[in-house]
């Protein structure tokens, strides 16, 4: 069975090696990072890298689409056509060999190719290093991987980012989840707290923010008493910051303020002399650290990459068993754009939807799209949410269990019924009729 399977896999990528779209492909993720570390970025070292990461895989991750949509939709519909499947009951081969032995041999294609995008990569990421040492020098080691956590108002749920849950009191303003700023009245004081952080001693910790107050000008600078840490028995780290407003800054955390639970307090106390309030911008409020390896998570893309793949190649081979190519094309097209824009489509639902007549039109209305759009997060995973330059943008490093959850839910609800859905066709129908 296992020997079956994998001769099928082989011919199948035997035969792709054999055409010039496996040339054209090749050429193609082997330039896409060339293109990409020539892209400017924001004028910054992480600006520049971030593009350069972010771009080469949005478009790597939009050829492969394109790609395996048309592979994927012509591997048993041509066979149709050939005939070739007819001699299946003659041949010592079962038909849902047939079928895996296909989306075997097309993991395999994508394999090789992103092993030609990986090579690319790995030697354009040591140029664009070059590039941005020579051109900001001073700047942080891009292949040092930082985790990203959010602070967030106490009072209803707390916020839940990147895996860790932290909580943020604001003394003298009112409790307000879904508020955009923090605000720190004159005299007044503002409290962050972080829990969860595990760091090395000598990491490099820094707090990103930015601040806006009602007298906002280039040369006003508005003082500011940092208090950092008090968990441990040392007293907390103090700092006094003479900053500009509407700026992003950055404040350089102690390690040893983080206690040995991984918990981090920051207090701000606004003693600026003119009595003005402070308002932080929560979406600019941020704590970086380091948290893996640049070449781990490089290598981590390619593994969600290939993982996307295998699910347009489960729904490509579905309807190529269902449908005639053209059909297979279309449809494997329509379903695999509404898994890169399930949040939008989402709001379509809600919107479309809405129920706008009487109270009883109004309840049916809300059921029917509550059930609509339901099924369809249930049966198409969010593929955008699997990219990778969704978190390896920026050296920025998405928990592990969120990626795991991710892969089961691409795999096992959405792969896997697939092909036992193409099996189950296959297996029951009769090989002399033609589709369509």
């Amino acid at each position: 069975m296992i020997f079956r399977i994998r001769a099928l896999a082989r011919n199948v990528l035997r035969g792709f090696l054999n055409t010039p779209g496996f040339f054209i492909l090749t050429m193609v993720l082997l330039g896409i990072p060339w293109l990409a570390s020539n892209m400017a970025g924001d004028g910054t070292a992480e600006g520049k890298f971030k593009v350069f990461i972010t771009y080469s895989f949005l478009f790597t991750s939009i050829v492969l689409t394109v790609a395996n949509i048309g592979l994927s939709s012509f591997s048993i519909s041509r066979d149709w056509k050939k005939k070739t499947l007819f001699l299946l009951d003659v041949k010592p081969i079962k038909r849902w060999e047939v079928i895996v032995g296909k989306w075997l041999g097309l993991l395999e294609i994508n394999t090789l190719l992103l092993t030609f995008f990986l090579l690319s990569m790995a030697g354009f990421s040591l140029r664009v290093s070059q590039q941005v040492n020579k051109n900001f020098p001073g700047g942080k080691n891009v292949f040092v991987t930082y985790r990203e956590v959010f602070p967030s108002h106490t009072g209803k749920a707390g916020v839940e980012k990147s895996g860790l849950i932290s909580t943020t009191k604001i003394q003298g303003a009112p409790s307000v989840a879904d508020r955009e700023t923090y605000p720190v009245p004159p005299h007044g004081q503002g409290e962050w707290r972080f829990k969860g952080l595990r760091v090395e001693k000598s990491a490099k910790i820094e707090l990103l923010y930015r601040f806006h107050t009602s007298q906002e000008t280039e040369q006003m600078k508005s003082v500011g008493y940092w208090l950092l840490g008090g968990y441990n028995k040392n007293a907390p780290y103090e700092i006094i910051t003479q900053v500009s407003a509407g700026k992003v800054h950055r404040l350089s955390i102690p390690p040893d303020a983080i206690s040995e639970n991984g918990e981090l307090k920051i207090t701000y106390q606004n003693v600026d002399p003119r009595n003005m309030s402070i308002l932080f911008s929560r979406k600019d409020f941020r704590l970086l650290y380091p948290a893996g390896n640049y070449w781990l998570n490089l290598l981590g893309g390619m593994v969600n990459l290939l993982l996307v793949m295998s699910f347009i190649c489960a729904l490509g081979i579905l309807f190529s068993c269902l449908t005639s190519t053209l059909t297979a094309v279309i449809a494997t097209s329509v379903f695999v754009l509404n898994g890169y824009l399930h949040s939008f489509i989402s709001l379509i639902y809600k919107s479309f939807l809405t129920p706008k007549g009487s109270q009883g039109t109004a309840v049916i209305s809300q059921w029917f799209s509550q059930v609509i759009l339901r099924i369809t997060l249930f049966l198409l995973p969010s593929l955008n949410k699997a990219l990778p330059h969704t978190y390896i943008g920026d050296s920025l490093l998405l928990p592990m269990m969120y990626l795991a959850g991710l892969f089961l839910r691409i795999v096992l609800v959405g792969t896997v019924p697939l092909l036992l859905l193409a099996i189950l066709y296959l297996s029951r129908r009769e090989l002399g009729v033609l589709n369509e």
